[in-house]
């Protein structure tokens, strides 16, 4: 960051490549501030903050993603127990999978509440 004034790192990482992030103080006003990374990609404070939102976003509908393919996966191993005799293995499977199904529920209502199923388009009950 070649520039006279000092920047000092703020915490957060850079939403492009995941570096860390240091604020230099523009001067003009808040929310002036310039975020920078260490290989230069630059951001206002709500342009971070967007970006942010958006990968959070993201990182929400893949964990909601992977606990529906968990469930899946723990029904499909329940019957292959049931149609193996082992009624015991096959009932702790569909409670994981009750369970998963639950968890992704409650991303699912997080995502709509925040709105991000209209801004990512794919996470939506159909994923």
């Amino acid at each position: 960051m070649p520039d006279d004034q000092p920047a000092g790192l703020t915490g957060y990482i850079c939403p492009r490549c995941g570096g860390a992030l240091s604020r230099r103080e523009d001067g003009h006003g808040p929310g002036d501030d310039e975020y920078r990374c260490r290989i230069g990609h630059a951001f206002t404070a709500a342009e971070v903050w967007i970006e942010h939102c958006a990968m959070r976003n993201r990182a929400l509908g893949a964990a909601a993603r992977a606990l529906a393919e968990n469930a899946d996966l723990a029904r499909a191993l329940a019957e292959r127990a049931r149609s193996l005799g082992q009624g015991a293995l096959a009932e702790r499977l569909e409670e994981e999978a009750r369970a998963e199904e639950r968890h992704v529920g409650t991303i699912v209502e997080m995502l709509e509440e925040i709105g991000a199923g209209e801004a990512e388009g794919d996470l939506g009950p159909d994923r």
